[in-house]
């Protein structure tokens, strides 16, 4: 909304032929609803909600799915199955993508029974590394699909690994950054965008802007990614520790 004002163009399209036209609102509603790449477009200001409508559905299914089988509700378990089919009709990644989904909860599953198997991570990632470089420099058209699964399949053995009492590479920088990274995920496009509208489309100033970005972010996510939406009752709480 503050785009024509601030925009060189006095709208919300930008000056120049950019990789993106325009920052505009198109797709909000499909992206509210979780039915953006199904049924109309992901919120032009914001492509990386692309995979949110996608992970909800995933729940959902998963839950219906388990009150079928907790309670015997034979009916939402054939709700479940319809449904996935539905989306799967609407966008076939979604079914595609949602091997790798399933694959994290069956680890899920595996861990809270104490039985995850032993599988090598090595070639995995390597496949992941070469996978990627291929999508990356476009030696092979349309690979960036079969990048994401192999990734995501790595990634899930890579778990595998660590839970089973791997030790996992990480440092005091990587840590810190846990604690705002959702918010920055999702926060940081929208932003530069803009920013980059605002400035006349000056290239030059997308440094200190991204770093100015990142540090609101930093200063804020943490109190925003910790924050308590449903607070529990002091009457309602244990006795016990």
């Amino acid at each position: 909304m503050l785009a024509p004002l601030a925009f060189a163009g006095g709208d919300r399209s930008f000056m120049t032929i950019t990789g993106r036209s325009g920052f505009s609102l198109d797709g909000l509603v499909p992206s509210i609803l979780f039915l953006n790449g199904f049924a109309g477009p992901t919120l032009s200001a914001n492509g990386p909600l692309w995979s949110l409508s996608y992970e909800v559905w995933y729940y959902l299914i998963a839950f219906l799915i388990g009150i079928a089988t907790v309670h015997r509700y034979r009916w939402l378990a054939v709700l479940a199955v319809i449904l996935t089919l539905a989306l799967t009709f609407a966008n076939p990644r979604f079914a595609i993508f949602g091997t790798i989904w399933l694959a994290g909860f069956g680890l899920s599953a595996l861990h809270g029974a104490g039985r995850i198997p032993k599988v090598p991570e090595f070639p995995f990632l390597v496949a992941a590394i070469l996978l990627v470089a291929l999508a990356a420099i476009e030696v092979a058209r349309g690979a960036q699909l079969i990048a994401n699964l192999v990734v995501g399949g790595w990634f899930i053995v890579h778990m595998m690994r660590v839970l089973r009492g791997g030790r996992c590479w990480t440092n005091d920088a990587l840590e810190w950054s846990s604690h705002f990274a959702y918010a920055l995920y999702v926060l940081h496009f929208p932003l530069l965008l803009f920013a980059y509208g605002a400035s006349g489309e000056r290239s030059w100033l997308m440094g200190p802007a991204l770093l100015l970005i990142f540090g609101a972010i930093a200063l804020f996510g943490t109190r925003l990614e910790s924050m308590k939406l449903i607070r529990q009752r002091s009457g309602n709480r244990s006795a016990h520790p």
